[in-house]
């Protein structure tokens, strides 16, 4: 087969109107019942700022990267909201035109919102922790 110039544009056509799809549904995820707030969120730091002057500024962070991806939803007031892919645990910075009111973590699209079970590095097992006292001898942390 030939390709010709509408066929060209009949290609380009379908790509864009793809895209456009694939783009309107990605704006409809991460909806209530599909999102945590940052607060309750183990894996996404935010905090942002409302300036007076019109440039308001959020920052997020993802706190899980080894466990993979987690997506923020930066919402606003009487605007469109902003969705950012955290791939890496650096902390994304973003200016924004209006009021930011909440930051979330989508549940939908996100690898994970909070930590899976088990996996806390800090914590600490104390059953076979000791410690020398101060007369040479070993003590249990659980004495």
């Amino acid at each position: 087969m030939k390709w010709t110039a509408s066929h060209v544009l009949s290609a380009v056509a379908t790509l864009a109107l793809a895209a456009a799809l694939a783009t309107e549904a990605h704006a409809s995820s991460c909806e209530a019942g599909q999102k945590i707030d940052h607060r309750k969120a183990d894996c996404l730091s935010a905090n942002w700022n409302n300036s007076l002057w019109g440039q308001h500024t959020a920052k997020v962070k993802n706190e899980c990267a080894s466990f993979g991806t987690v997506v923020a939803k930066v919402e606003m007031k009487d605007a469109e909201d902003v969705i950012l892919h955290l791939e890496s645990d650096k902390t994304q910075r973003r200016m924004v035109d209006a009021d930011i009111t909440g930051v979330a973590c989508c549940t939908d699209l996100s690898d994970y919102c909070n930590k899976p079970e088990g996996s806390y590095a800090n914590a600490v097992d104390l059953s076979e922790d000791t410690t020398e006292d101060d007369f040479g001898g070993t003590v249990s942390a659980g004495s």
